[in-house]
């Protein structure tokens, strides 16, 4: 029962806002969050034919269980946020967040919709204090690359872990549901399981992602999750007036059933 290490990853994957990209979206059903991406990914002539295309999606088409987020580019903010307030989006990844000033200048722009803060810089871990409580964030999400680039160093574990760490922390203490940095590991499967299952360990709620290979590790892991196994376990210690029980030579008490019952209780997004 691996899965009893950790709960149900969530997972919010890139999408590029390229055409070829966006044609047909049906094979990404699994995720809980497409991110259409305005920034890294699209080159600076092909941010305005991806807002473009971003206003041309179908919401009638979006899967019911999942959401739509765009991530934007923070010199054209105003522009993208104005674009796409007609449009059928959910909610917008904003890039190096490091303050709620953002959300209070663009407040009209915004809307309700909801904010994914990706935290990429020392400024922004510095300050989670004072804005990760903010009921307009939905997610916190740290950016490794950008971070590990202001420390003048590879993108590294040890480098990382007091970011990675407070993110997490403060993600608790507010209710945010907290995202952990990509993984470069795109092709190789168990690299990548590896890579998701120590963030999961770590205290993320769920992961970036960048590739439907990785969306299929996270799919295969939730189709593992042993629901049944769990149940019997609940229902044992329901029955027991005791207020433990012993299964299989492990015992079970209240805190440990509690934590049975949120593995099994997928976040809500």
């Amino acid at each position: 029962m691996a899965i009893l290490s950790f709960g149900i990853p969530l997972a919010f994957l890139f999408v590029p806002a390229r055409e070829r990209f966006l044609k047909d979206l049906s094979g990404l059903s699994g995720a809980d969050v497409l991110i259409f991406d305005l920034e890294d990914s699209l080159k600076e002539g092909e941010k305005d034919e991806g807002l473009k295309l971003l206003l041309s999606l179908d919401g009638s088409k979006r899967p019911e269980n999942q959401k739509w987020y765009a991530r934007l580019n923070s010199d054209r903010l105003e522009k993208e946020l104005s674009d796409l307030k007609g449009s059928c989006l959910q909610g917008y990844m904003l890039p190096k967040f490091e303050g709620t000033d953002v959300l209070d200048r663009f407040e009209d722009l915004i809307g309700e919709r909801e904010i994914a803060a990706l935290v990429e810089t020392p400024a922004g871990i510095a300050a989670l204090e004072t804005f990760s409580g903010d009921k307009r964030i939905r997610a916190l999400a740290f950016g490794a690359e950008d971070f590990c680039a202001c420390l003048n160093v590879e993108n590294n574990p040890l480098a990382t872990a007091y970011a990675r760490s407070k993110l997490v922390l403060y993600s608790a203490l507010n209710k945010k549901i907290s995202l952990d940095m990509i993984s470069r590991e795109f092709k190789d499967r168990e690299a990548f399981k590896e890579d998701l299952i120590f963030s999961m360990k770590t205290g993320f709620k769920g992961k970036l992602l960048i590739h439907p290979m990785q969306l299929e590790v996270i799919e295969e892991i939730i189709a593992d999750v042993p629901g049944e196994e769990i149940d019997a376990i609940i229902e044992a210690y329901e029955k027991d007036p005791s207020g433990a029980v012993k299964i299989d030579g492990r015992l079970y008490e209240r805190m440990h059933i509690e934590r049975l019952r949120q593995l099994v209780k997928k976040e809500s997004i």
